[in-house]
């Protein structure tokens, strides 16, 4: 800070105070970012969902009241980087290399989601969506993957083929239905 009082103070180093404090960096204001909680000491337990959310390991002792005035814990963790240093510890981490695309080796590859009871799916009917297919396949193979497409088209448009696939007892049953109507269009 150059001044004798900052501009702008920030309270709690969490996803929030420190996110705002990241973004007001640019506009030269002289910003204290006020922080209640201590530095957390590498340990086993900082990295250990049970230990954390589950037996409260890192968790304040103290008390809030609710409106009938009964003691309760809210579950904060008072240290440098607040709950969300908690959260983002046990968060399941990503390699870069999950985020690169992917080509099938050989062939096609399908998957087949049913929800009895229907997701939302931001369909064009405003419906929930009750089955999804996914086709995956080489860059050069778009002739067999259309082919596919085509082939999922004319077994969905049988209403009776929907509501089975729909209510499907398990991933066999599902399976050796797509198979029966895949040989009977043969």
């Amino acid at each position: 800070m150059t001044g004798a009082s900052p501009d702008i103070v920030i309270i709690g180093s969490g996803i929030g105070g420190a996110t705002l404090a990241h973004g007001l960096v640019p506009s030269g204001a002289d910003i204290l970012l006020l922080e209640r909680g201590q530095r957390l000491e590498p340990r086993p337990e900082c990295r250990d969902p049970r230990a954390i959310f589950q037996r409260g390991f890192f968790r304040d002792a103290e008390r809030w009241y609710d409106g009938d005035g009964r003691p309760f814990n809210p579950g904060n963790y008072y240290y440098v980087g607040g709950n969300s240093k908690f959260y983002g510890a046990v968060l399941i981490r990503l390699r870069e290399a999950d985020f690169s695309a992917l080509e099938h080796a050989e062939g096609q590859a399908g998957a087949l989601l049913l929800f009895p009871k229907g997701i939302d799916f931001d369909a064009i009917d405003g419906q929930p969506v009750h089955i999804v297919f996914g086709v995956v396949g080489p860059k050069r193979a778009t002739g067999e993957h259309l082919r596919t497409l085509a082939r999922i088209s004319r077994l969905l448009r049988d209403e009776s083929t929907r509501k089975q696939l729909a209510n499907a007892e398990s991933p066999k049953f599902a399976f050796d239905l797509i198979e029966s109507h895949d040989q009977a269009a043969k």
